[in-house]
């Protein structure tokens, strides 16, 4: 018996932003991203299908195990980045931000 992967996605996206003047042009704003950001998802999703047709489930769940732990390699790597930018930023400006523990120091609480 012949089998191929079907898949039907249905979005509903909704934006309500009231604010006279600006409501008409930001909602298409917000349904411009998401249009986009869904059609990416949704091309990169068919283009992995051959990676994961036809797995059985133990196999699916040690793929989607590797997949969240990469994942995860690459959220600690911008955050890492990030944060080391943003404190060369800082450095570079002169300006000293307080810690939340240095704020309890200073006003005495622990």
């Amino acid at each position: 018996e012949i089998c191929e992967p079907h898949m039907t996605c249905y979005k509903l996206v909704t934006a309500e932003f009231k604010w006279f003047g600006l409501q008409t042009f930001v909602e298409a704003l917000i349904h411009k991203v998401m249009r986009s950001m869904m059609v990416r998802f949704h091309r990169q999703l068919y283009s992995l299908t051959d990676e994961w047709y036809g797995m059985d489930m133990e196999k699916l769940r040690l793929y989607e195990d590797q997949v969240a732990k990469e994942l995860e390699e690459k959220r600690a790597q911008q955050t890492h980045s990030s944060q080391s930018q943003t404190q060369d930023l800082n450095e570079d400006s002169g300006v000293a931000f307080a810690s939340e523990g240095d704020l309890k120091k200073e006003n005495g609480a622990e």
